[in-house]
């Protein structure tokens, strides 16, 4: 296919420039063999970036993982890819693990950690952010589903939350919640 095609031209750029496979791999599937065990993520996450194989949207996140795990953190689950990653931290079972992760290499500041154990990794609309939330939760079609949110996560008393229901209010002056 054409993106395995670019995925070889990428890898073949790398063999000449002489970045190192991890593992000394020699074929894809005995690289993903190798960068399956959890003990070479960071080598295979370096990699991968000096490779390219990164795509554009999570070479930020992996450049601010690799200094988290090389101080000895560890990945959730002991998972290697994304993919695998958010699977694995979308079950309620592994909110606490995933959330001190998602602290620990610092995209979320401990106050929304907090939240976030708080209601056990639930959301309105199971929104995956605080941007996507408030999108979802201007919708007056959810306003039921926000507000007991809300009260769960502490942000409004039960009483306050009638009366925003009542006068239909989704934030205040200035979009202020």
């Amino acid at each position: 296919t054409p993106d395995e095609l670019e995925e070889m031209r990428k890898m073949a750029s790398a063999k000449e420039a002489g970045v190192s496979f991890p593992g000394n791999c020699t074929d894809k599937e005995s690289c993903f063999a190798y960068c399956e065990i959890s003990s070479h993520v960071v080598e295979c996450m370096e990699f991968a970036l000096k490779a390219g194989l990164i795509a554009e949207e999570d070479v930020e996140a992996i450049n601010q993982i690799l200094p988290y795990l090389k101080s000895g953190g560890q990945m959730p689950g002991g998972c290697t890819t994304k993919e695998v990653c958010d699977y694995y931290c979308e079950s309620d079972a592994h909110v606490d693990e995933c959330v001190d992760f998602a602290v620990k290499a610092g995209f979320i500041p401990p106050d929304e950690a907090a939240i976030i154990r708080k209601v056990g990794g639930q959301s309105p609309g199971n929104c995956k952010s605080k941007t996507a939330c408030d999108a979802y939760c201007k919708d007056a079609a959810h306003i039921d589903e926000c507000m007991e949110f809300a009260i769960k996560a502490g942000f409004m008393t039960r009483e306050e939350a009638e009366f925003a229901k009542k006068y239909n209010i989704t934030s205040g002056p200035g979009g202020c919640k």
